[in-house]
């Protein structure tokens, strides 16, 4: 870590050149102090994981005003040519620095975090408080987000290695892990007050399951209520929870048409027995009934996902849901059970659960949206001509001819090797043709056209993994494509037995025209990846 906070300084000393430049122009003190500011920060000797945070805050807080004088506006009427070329070079001389620092950095990262969380796992596993050192743990992720690598490997390690010793921690750490995601995305939903999502959906269905089909709620409370050993005799579910000391969870999940899903009778052994017959009955009555999965409810002309609650401080609650306002369903997280009431614990998520507060997923899909509607709208046109330009420069016929000559002389050696050099039926030849041997080849020969040019695919200010991820889906489908017309090319003009003599001639023809119609020349294989690349890097 030393060595990435030595490396840091250097930097940002480079760094410092640019508003100095800038600064016979316009004023430059804020930026100047923002890059003072990261400078200052010192590394603690005796705290490892301290260290870790400042030194990678230090790298990340570079990166906006970095960002800044990237994109710095330059007044063409004040500012001469020569003045904006200067800076652009020094600029981009300083960028490239720093796109290499950071590769490193990322690189380094991993590493350390990596060890740091194996020293830390150790001392989990002598200590006799292991949750202490947890709690500790967490602690310091809480106050600093960049130790995110290290935290959540010990705590993917502690659950791995803990569940079969102490499946209590095991517990309190997912439980850690669901609060900790939604602390991360608090607040990333707005709305007014007006919009509340108190009238939608839940976002979130709580693993709850249909145990009975709907019915009048005078009927469901008999059934459900049986295991109380009481007779109830009233529907007022505020009044039966208050003396029977049990809860309700009503769910209403009212729409303008409800649909009822009725599957029980095909995936509950309990409710199918009545209607399990001998094979040699057809379909009948009994058969048309199981398989009515469907039931309407008419026109509600009403809209209402509303949650009640009767007595939450029960320890054991019924969960009921109607889909009309008239007739009611039992739920539960089982699907099949005599037991219908669920116990306290089992049921906190829903009774913690808030019409006014934004759910854990509102808040995901918010900050999705926003992420992806700042790059929704390019500011100009792509420069296409550019990349056609690219695209020509390919030399693709050289590359069509040195795939097409790796599979045809894979086949030569599989005649060689496999048919002793002769080959002496028309089967033979189709054989020949779907070999495995010949889609890897081909697969091969394209990754080799790829690793031959590497000067050519570049991913600019992104990860070569992204280009990777294009190269791999184009690769993966063309190969495909490429086994398959190479039966398709065989199967439309298969070699007649009396032009067996013509066999290694008809094979190289159809490898030929094959790799013609996947390895186009005015359309490569690397299209995909040129593309991507303008994608990534545009600035409009």
């Amino acid at each position: 870590m030393e060595a990435i906070h030595t490396n840091t300084l250097r930097i940002i000393a480079s760094f410092k050149e640019l508003p100095d430049f800038l600064s016979s122009v316009i004023d430059t003190a804020d930026l100047t102090k923002q890059l003072e500011n990261v400078e200052k920060i010192k590394l603690p000797a005796d705290d490892p994981l301290k260290s870790y945070s400042l030194v990678f805050k230090m790298v990340s807080d570079l990166q906006p005003i970095i960002h800044t004088l990237e994109n710095f506006k330059f007044d063409c009427d004040t500012h001469s040519e020569t003045f904006r070329m200067a800076y652009k070079k020094m600029l981009n001389k300083n960028i490239a620095k720093y796109s290499a620092f950071r590769k490193d950095v990322e690189i380094s990262k991993l590493e350390i975090s990596s060890m740091l969380a194996d020293k830390i796992f150790s001392e989990i596993s002598d200590s006799a408080d292991k949750q202490k050192i947890l709690e500790d743990l967490r602690s310091k992720y809480h106050k600093s987000k960049e130790l995110i690598h290290i935290y959540a490997r010990v705590i993917q390690r502690a659950i791995d290695e803990l569940f079969t010793t102490d499946k209590q921690l095991v517990f309190q750490l997912i439980t850690w892990i669901e609060e900790d995601k939604k602390h991360a995305l608090d607040n990333m939903y707005q709305t007014e007050a007006k919009h509340n999502k108190a009238n939608n959906p839940p976002q979130s269905r709580f693993g709850l399951l249909p145990m009975t089909s709907s019915m009048a709620l005078k009927d469901l409370l008999q059934l459900v209520l049986a295991e109380e050993k009481t007779t109830v005799d009233s529907t007022n579910l505020a009044q039966i929870s208050k003396k029977l000391k049990i809860g309700f969870i009503i769910f209403n999940s009212i729409v303008y048409t409800p649909v009822e899903y009725k599957v029980r009778p095909l995936v509950n052994e309990t409710e199918a027995k009545e209607y399990i017959q001998p094979q040699e009955y057809g379909i009948n009555s009994k058969t048309i009934e199981r398989f009515k999965t469907l039931r309407e409810f008419g026109n509600i002309n009403k809209w209402d996902f509303s949650v009640e609650v009767h007595n939450t401080g029960a320890e054991k609650f019924y969960i009921l849901e109607t889909l009309d306002s008239k007739t009611y369903r039992a739920l539960a997280p089982w699907l099949s059970s005599t037991r219908y009431s669920v116990a306290k614990f089992r049921v906190h998520r829903i009774l913690d659960y808030s019409e006014k507060k934004v759910s854990k997923a509102l808040n995901y899909h918010a900050y999705c949206i926003s992420s992806a509607t700042k790059n929704m709208f390019l500011g100009k046109a792509l420069e296409l001509e550019n990349f056609e330009n690219q695209l020509t420069d390919v030399e693709s016929g050289k590359m069509q001819a040195n795939i097409a000559d790796a599979v045809i002389s894979t086949v030569d050696n599989i005649i060689k090797k496999e048919y002793k050099g002769k080959i002496t039926t028309s089967l033979e030849v189709s054989d020949i043709l779907h070999h495995p041997d010949i889609g890897r080849t081909f697969i091969n020969s394209v990754v080799l056209e790829f690793t031959n040019d590497k000067t050519r695919f570049d991913a600019g200010k992104f990860p070569m993994s992204e280009i990777i991820a294009s190269f791999a889906t184009a690769l993966q489908t063309a190969g495909r494509r490429f086994v398959r017309e190479v039966h398709n090319g065989y199967s439309r003009e298969p070699l007649k037995p009396a032009d067996i003599d013509q066999a290694v001639e008809k094979i190289h023809k159809v490898l030929n025209d094959s790799v013609e119609l996947v390895v186009k020349l005015d359309s490569n294989l690397f299209t995909s990846n040129y593309y991507k690349y303008l994608i990534l890097n545009y600035t409009g």
